[in-house]
């Protein structure tokens, strides 16, 4: 949503930034002073509008207020405005630059301006203010520095101490790169240094070469004999149900308390059933989690006969097939539609009963849900928001047992859905729910996608939502429900596909927010129920399907369309909630000038009921020799030499009279000036929403 001021700026930015992005270099130049200066030239609440824009379109690509830049290295005596600079690390030799917020004059995640478009050269290319103060933080040789935080880091590692640098960070016993995909590069075995770095980008290359030039023993993690000899356990556990022994094996190195690994088990009936085994990732390709099995097998005297195959993933499944040379585990593994060898029970299926309601992997299931309305922040990988499935996430908790406090109803959406064919699985296959053993790092895995590409293949895969469950509590009970029923095919009962974007509508009502920025307003519109998922949207669009026929869609129901119909329905969105904030701002400046007409009238009939001054003949004040008729201190004065006699006639007399009035009315604070600009300002929003509305057809 843009608004009149935000439109205004965006006119006068647009035409430079598109010379500087699509024409050469001589015109690129011409174009940055042009940007500059038509920046300079914007209005104050121009200006205002468009660096909030700025600001949203940088807080929301980089989750920060400040950013590292790049750009090559030329003439240290180069000019910083309108400086451009790239958010991609280089594969060339570089300088990097820490970039705040309010350095940026062109942003390339502003989706209404052409660097969005994101032109080869212009990969994800920001533009700088006149008045930018970048700070620079080194040269960048390789992609990305090694800087001297980060030796500072490998230094502390290599004295076994803990400390966090750029890219790296230490706990004194394991060196993690954290840019580019968290890995683990180093590890202290013992009093070896072991490589377990894939080395899948030039910067481990770099940190192994800097632990290579030590002096510490640095071995290779790749090829060499196993290093779980040396391990020390611990075996424990509980009775927490009748014949029934819950117990787990802990794997320690030598002068560590905190335990490598960890494999939980239980015992019913004397069969054995394997419920999670994890180790650290610095630890793993080493044999720890063989040992493990191992160690479990001549603590209770037991072979492998005796423990039960059960859910895998896929890393398990190959390590137990790989170890157990009587394993049969393929034969209980199902077909899945996506063709995996291993099978969608690979991810973690589960069972849940609560609340009456049992949830199972391909079973149709009822239930009543709580979800908030309201969108959640984006915080990156915290939380695995950069990875998880698109829709519509809930919680399963029944109509009685919702409690909403009072005033907080709007945020908040409650009813019954129907999952037909969902997939149901575990939260999280070790201690961490948000790690790579987490269900969404699974489904990522298994599918091989992610955000909305990740919830369109899970629809084709025949499931319709995703529920996931607690299991390491008891009782086990529901975590995250995500409805994915709006990607699923089956949700469209005709099953035809959209041709046609007849028209978006917006029902919602906007509100002012900020000097000349309109926002929707929550459960404000008229909802309309959606042919697709049966859900109400006050958001909706008229589509023609390729059956002829025409349905209501939800604007987010569409998702899985052709790339076409999905930019023309983004387009008409988008158009449709400049139009509500179009609408608002008409509304609000009619009511204000309605305002202004009835005091003005009111004010009007007050200055006719005064008793009029005497026109007086005299010099004028300021100009030699031109004698006037003046009435009041004001401005209200005839030229006698504009006259048609001596004497005023009936005409000129009524205007002067008129005069005095508009004078009186002035210090009552009228002007009639800010009428004409208000009446100005009404014709150009009405102008701007008769281009968004279509004509009627003929």
């Amino acid at each position: 949503m843009t608004s009149l001021w935000l439109d205004r700026a965006l006119d006068k930015l647009w035409p430079p930034v598109q010379l500087w992005v699509h024409y050469p270099d001589s015109e690129g130049k011409r174009a940055k002073a042009e940007l500059l200066d038509a920046y300079d030239s914007l209005g104050p609440r121009e200006k205002a509008a468009y660096d909030a824009d700025v600001r949203q379109a940088f807080l929301r690509a980089h989750d920060s207020d400040h950013v590292i830049a790049y750009r090559r290295v030329k003439s240290q005596f180069e000019p910083v405005a309108g400086l451009s600079m790239s958010t991609l690390e280089p594969g060339a030799r570089s300088d990097a630059y820490s970039v705040s917020v309010d350095d940026v004059l062109v942003h390339w995640a502003q989706a209404e301006m052409p660097l969005s478009s994101r032109a080869y050269g212009h990969e994800k290319e920001i533009i700088l203010r006149r008045d930018a103060e970048p700070v620079p933080v080194g040269e960048v040789k390789e992609n990305p520095t090694l800087l001297p935080r980060d030796k500072q880091v490998i230094d502390s590692f290599l004295s076994k101490k803990p400390k966090t640098g750029k890219a790296l960070d230490s706990d004194g016993r394991t060196l993690r790169r954290m840019s580019l995909g968290s890995e683990d590069i180093a590890v202290w075995m013992g009093d070896k240094i072991v490589e377990v770095s894939t080395e899948s980008t030039r910067f481990d290359q770099q940190v192994l070469r800097y632990l290579r030039k030590s002096k510490a023993h640095v071995v290779s993690g790749y090829g060499k004999p196993s290093y779980a000899k040396g391990l020390r356990f611990e075996v424990g556990g509980e009775q927490l149900y009748r014949d029934q022994w819950d117990g787990y094996v802990l794997a320690y190195v030598p002068g560590d308390t905190s335990p490598i690994g960890k494999l939980n088990y239980s015992v019913y009936e004397g069969r054995y059933q394997i419920k999670m085994v994890n180790v650290k990732p610095a630890y793993r390709r080493f044999g720890v989690a063989k040992a493990m099995y191992q160690h479990l097998m001549a603590h209770d005297k037991i072979s492998w006969d005796s423990i039960d195959a059960g859910t895998f993933t896929d890393e398990g499944y190959a390590f137990r097939k790989a170890v157990d040379p009587g394993f049969r585990g393929g034969d209980m593994v199902k077909s899945n539609p996506t063709g995996s060898k291993i099978g969608i029970r690979s991810v973690g299926l589960a069972e849940l009963n609560e609340y009456g309601r049992k949830f199972s992997t391909g079973a149709p299931v009822t239930f009543e849900y709580l979800r908030g309305t309201e969108k959640s922040p984006r915080l990156g990988s915290r939380f695995q928001q950069d990875i998880e499935p698109a829709g519509r996430y809930m919680t399963h908790l029944p109509k009685l047992l919702q409690s909403i406090p009072r005033g907080l109803e709007s945020k908040y959406e409650s009813g019954e859905i129907t999952f037909r064919n969902p997939i149901v699985l575990t939260d999280t296959l070790d201690d961490e729910l948000y790690g790579e053993h987490s269900w969404k790092a699974r489904l990522r895995k298994y599918f091989k996608a992610k955000g909305r590409k990740l919830s369109e293949k899970i629809a084709s895969a025949g499931y319709d939502g995703i529920v996931t469950v607690r299991v390491s509590t008891e009782p086990k009970f529901s975590g995250e429900i995500v409805d994915l029923t709006m990607f699923h095919p089956a949700s469209n009962p005709t099953g035809s596909k959209i041709v046609e974007i007849l028209s978006v509508i917006d029902t919602r009502e906007y509100e002012e927010v900020a000097d000349g920025v309109f926002k929707p307003i929550a459960g404000s519109g008229h909802e309309n129920e959606c042919d697709r998922c049966g859900r109400m949207h006050e958001v909706h669009a008229h589509v023609r399907l390729e059956s002829g026929e025409t349905a209501v869609v939800g604007t987010g129901c569409m998702r899985g369309e052709s790339i076409e119909t999905t930019k023309a329905v983004t387009k008409a969105a988008n158009a449709a909630k400049r139009l509500g904030a179009l609408k608002a701002e008409y509304k609000k400046l009619t009511e204000q000038l309605a305002a202004w007409d009835e005091a003005w009238n009111a004010a009007w009939e007050e200055i006719l009921t005064l008793k009029l001054p005497e026109p007086v003949r005299k010099m004028h004040r300021w100009i030699r020799d031109e004698e006037i008729i003046q009435m009041g201190d004001g401005n209200a004065m005839l030229f006698l030499r504009h006259m048609r006699g001596s004497e005023p006639t009936r005409d000129e007399m009524e205007d002067l009279i008129r005069q005095w009035r508009l004078d009186q009315m002035e210090a009552k604070g009228f002007n009639r000036i800010r009428h004409d600009i208000m009446k100005s300002s009404l014709k150009e929003v009405e102008k701007r929403i008769r281009k968004l509305i279509p004509p009627p057809p003929l």
